[in-house]
């Protein structure tokens, strides 16, 4: 048997067969040329698929084992045909029917195996599709819990503010028999007591609306039941739409809309997907990164504390009103940023300036995460910390933060801090994105006083000079990345050694010994701050508080 693409037969090396979902079996190298932008289109039937690459698509072994008995049929035919022409009784035009027979028998056969392939292709997918309907629906029963959980909390809510509510009426009332007691005393004992009397009152009233506006409303609650029902009426209402488009003969997703939809985990934005299953879109986050569900589960799973600290909570002053506060909350809940914001939105801004957006990146099961502030029209990515953001923060992809970075040219940061000096910060020009420097010390400060006196840092394992593995590929001094050891260059200590090459030193003097340029990186601002520290009797209770990256705008 032969490709239907290339019309080659079928081996048993470069061009074996392979089944499509829809029945359809190609040949390996054609089925791998048809894969283009993340699909495939049977050419048979027109059937697309999501799919990376062609190894999504298993191989025809029922098919291969066909061939394989196929390929002995001719010897068992050449045996045939030794057998007398003219057989008693068996006329040619008989023994040509006979033959012409068996050749639509071998046809059949091969129907028939190609059949039993796509049965077994279709029960393959029958029982992913039962696992996928399983997972389904412990996904939706997940959010069912989520809603029982965000109701209880309300409920809970409500008992409070009505348990309140009562105590404000009582407040009421006794503020207005104070007034009816100063207005009704005649003698100066009755105002003096009336008076006395209202203070008590008054401070009770303003206790009161404190606690209320200290206890209302209660973030954590209004948060989670807006991001609940949000997530949930968007993937109903987009299941409705997809149901509308079938009905109507349309479940494909328009080549516009690609971009700007998301879908469930293990669904496709195709038609079909490698199982054939239909897709729901969910549009909910940045960069086709997270679905509905994942937007609850990331929301939720995490501990109401994290290592980082308590809550954090996005009420945007002390002063505002009940309700005030509640709008705030609806509108950052449903608030979605995407990497390239933080360039060009100016409402961005002002989150950046609260703390309140985190990057967020996913290490070895547990979550990490890295604040994104805004200083002097500098927007800066901190380092990494092995703790969940905030509750309520605005999380955005570590990846897609790092990919806005120019990697042969990025702005790095150091805040260094010593007794008595808060922390100030430098920026050094770097060509690579390693680890993070955060508490380590300055180890020594060489050549103190004289030229190429340099400060020696970067032990970010052991802190006393022995550690700090190399996070760079191996250096040339040919290459690119060295430039001149002077003033403000930042070198690499060690050079190539792998056990300590993450370790750096930064030159406060120019270094006229050297002639073979040696920096691979310099800094731009905050040399003061070395010299500084230079000056210091003990370099090492100069301490790294913080570090990161500038994000370009």
């Amino acid at each position: 048997m032969e490709c239907r693409v290339c019309l080659d037969t079928y081996d048993q090396s470069e061009k074996r067969p392979k089944v499509l979902p829809c029945g359809h079996s190609y040949c390996s190298i054609c089925v791998d040329d048809l894969v283009k932008e993340y699909s495939l289109t049977c050419p048979k039937c027109r059937a697309r698929y999501a799919v990376s690459d062609a190894s999504q698509f298993p191989f025809a072994y029922d098919l291969e084992e066909v061939l394989s008995k196929m390929r002995m049929i001719p010897t068992v035919t050449t045996t045939a045909k030794t057998r007398p022409k003219s057989g008693r009784g068996i006329s040619r035009k008989l023994n040509s029917l006979r033959e012409e027979q068996e050749n639509t028998i071998l046809n059949s056969t091969s129907d028939c195996e190609e059949t039993l392939s796509q049965l077994h292709g279709y029960n393959n997918d029958l029982g992913e599709w039962v696992a996928d309907h399983e997972e389904l629906i412990n996904k939706l029963l997940y959010m069912i819990n989520l809603h029982k959980k965000a109701q209880q909390l309300l409920e809970k809510e409500q008992d409070r503010v009505m348990e309140l509510h009562q105590a404000g009426k009582q407040q009421q009332q006794v503020l207005r028999m104070a007034e009816d007691s100063l207005v009704a005393a005649r003698t100066a004992k009755e105002v003096v007591t009336a008076i006395d009397r209202a203070d008590r009152y008054h401070l009770a009233a303003e206790e009161w609306i404190q606690k209320c506006q200290s206890l209302f409303p209660d973030t954590d609650t209004v948060h989670m039941s807006i991001k609940v029902r949000a997530a949930t009426r968007e993937a109903l209402e987009l299941m409705m739409q997809e149901a509308n488009r079938e009905q109507t003969g349309s479940s494909i997703v328009p080549q516009g809309d690609k971009d700007a939809i998301m879908h469930i985990p293990g669904a496709s934005t195709t038609t079909k997907s490698v199982s054939g299953n239909t897709s729901v879109p969910m549009q909910i986050a940045d960069d086709n990164e997270a679905s509905c569900m994942d937007l609850v589960d990331s929301t939720y799973s995490s501990p109401k504390h994290s290592l980082c600290g308590s809550i954090h909570s996005p009420v945007p002053e002390p002063t505002s009103t009940i309700q005030h506060k509640v709008n705030h909350i609806k509108k950052t809940a449903t608030r979605v940023l995407r990497a390239e914001s933080l360039q060009t939105d100016r409402h961005v801004k002002a989150l950046l300036n609260l703390g309140e957006v985190y990057a967020v990146q996913e290490h070895q099961g547990s979550l990490r995460s890295a604040k994104i502030t805004i200083r002097q029209g500098m927007i800066y990515l901190h380092h990494l910390q092995p703790c969940p953001p905030p509750a309520h923060a605005y999380t955005l992809p570590h990846n897609k933060v790092i990919g806005l970075l120019d990697p042969s040219s990025t702005l790095a940061f150091l805040d260094l801090a010593w007794p008595g000096m808060p922390s100030q910060r430098l920026h050094i020009r770097m060509g690579e994105w390693g680890p993070t420097y955060v508490n380590t010390k300055i180890l020594e400060v060489e050549r103190k006083d004289k030229p190429g006196e340099c400060l020696v840092g970067g032990d970010y394992e052991n802190n006393n000079g022995s550690g700090g593995s190399s996070i760079m590929s191996e250096l040339e001094r040919d290459g690119h990345s060295w430039l001149p050891d002077t003033t403000g260059a930042v070198v690499a200590r060690w050079g190539n050694d792998n056990h300590r090459g993450a370790q750096f030193g930064i030159r406060t003097r120019d270094y006229t010994v050297l002639t073979v340029p040696t920096a691979i990186g310099f800094v731009e601002s905050g040399l003061d701050i070395l010299k500084a520290a230079v000056s210091l009797p003990d370099i090492s209770s100069v301490t790294i508080v913080d570090c990161g990256v500038v994000i370009p705008r």
